[in-house]
């Protein structure tokens, strides 16, 4: 009886944290759909350098912070306020060096303010993120998703004569105005502790690996949508935007299915382990041809996307191979490689960049889908020849 329990326990909560997961990209989207739907694509595509200019200060801003800090919290979880808020101080000379970049970077300058006061609201929505997840307070962030996206949608509807670039910019910074609103009580757990120059360095630096991690990874996720961003047209951009945010999240079933046997990679070997892969291969090639079949008819009939078939291949190269290496990107950080796995999300982002702006310039939005697939089997097989080499040297 107690095992059942705990197994509908632990299904509770990773439905949550799917649930949590999954709403963000669908904010996102759903906006972007009104969007095109009701004014014109090409607003949208305006609109995506800024997407993507405030999701890489925002990643700037935050340093690494909720893996840090998730690590610090289960290393000593009696003082998590004080973790929580010297975290907080150590990042907020990083706003200094954002109000410059915004100041400087002409496109940016024009719209200074919303665009400072948008990361700052993202910022402080992701503070909450460590508490949420140590707590499993997921609850907490679907409501705020919720009512973020509420709010967008329902604001859009207030544009009747049409809508410009300021007005869609404005609509994400009240969306992530909302978002924090609803997560403040969350900051009773918020414990101030001294602070001094010294320890603002020495937080910083402890949390660097990670915050090289994140950047890595997201370059190495969305280095093609960087390059497509200077590249393409406003409509072909836009229709890009709108791809690769699904492909992303077609991408996080691979987490979503391995999860309730994520620990259990700590501690198989031999027949569990191959068992565990095999199954976790056959899941994933069933899940990622619905998905990409799905993908592909979801943007011809709903956002009127109309592309060649051969763009339904390229969705299933481009989401099947996170299966093929991710349980053994697990393993690395098992044997404690993540220095090594760092190095290979560089090797993959340099490559994603290098051959989207070659294919870019030849094929287009197909280019920059086979620059993301070669950076993506290049990653697979670095991790996974390390990952070979770790269980020899083990067997040995």
């Amino acid at each position: 009886m107690k095992k059942h329990s705990r197994i509908i326990k632990r299904s509770k909560f990773v439905g949550l944290e799917t649930t949590n997961f999954v709403l963000r990209p669908i904010h996102t989207s759903l906006v972007s759909l009104i969007i095109i739907r009701l004014f014109d694509v090409e607003l949208w595509g305006s609109f995506v350098i800024f997407l993507v200019g405030v999701e890489l200060l925002t990643n700037l801003f935050n340093w690494g912070q909720k893996p840090y800090l998730l690590r610090e919290f289960s290393l000593s979880p009696n003082t998590i306020g004080q973790q929580w808020s010297r975290a907080t101080f150590a990042r907020l000379p990083m706003l200094f060096l954002i109000v410059i970049f915004l100041w400087v970077v002409p496109s940016f300058q024009a719209y200074f303010f919303p665009l400072l006061l948008w990361i700052f609201f993202k910022w402080f929505a992701f503070l909450f993120e460590p508490i949420i997840q140590f707590h499993r307070k997921y609850k907490w962030s679907i409501i705020a998703e919720l009512a973020a996206i509420t709010t967008a949608l329902t604001s859009i509807f207030f544009f009747k004569e049409g809508m410009q670039l300021t007005d869609v910019i404005y609509l994400f910074v009240l969306s992530s105005g909302v978002r924090c609103l609803v997560l403040l009580p969350l900051l009773s757990e918020w414990k101030a502790s001294p602070f001094s120059v010294k320890l603002l360095r020495t937080e910083l630096l402890l949390a660097f690996p990670f915050f090289a991690l994140s950047i890595a990874g997201l370059l190495q996720t969305k280095g093609d949508l960087y390059v497509v961003t200077y590249l393409l047209s406003k409509q072909d951009l836009a229709s890009y935007q709108i791809i690769l945010s699904f492909l992303l999240l077609g991408q996080s079933f691979s987490a979503i299915v391995l999860g309730p046997f994520q620990k259990n990679i700590y501690r198989w070997q031999g027949r569990n382990f191959q068992k565990l892969k095999k199954s976790y291969l056959q899941i994933g090639l069933a899940t990622t041809l619905v998905f990409s079949i799905a993908l592909y008819y979801g943007l011809k009939y709903v956002y009127l996307i109309d592309l060649p078939l051969s763009y339904m291949l390229l969705f299933f190269m481009y989401l099947y191979p996170l299966f093929l290496y991710f349980i053994e990107s697990q393993i690395l950080l098992k044997h404690k490689n993540e220095k090594q796995l760092l190095r290979y999300n560089i090797v993959a982002s340099g490559c994603n960049i290098v051959l989207s702006l070659v294919l870019v310039s030849l094929y287009g939005m197909s280019g920059a889908l086979l620059g993301g697939i070669a950076c993506r089997l290049i990653l697979g097989r670095l991790v996974i020849s390390r990952s070979k080499k770790l269980a020899n040297d083990n067997n040995s």
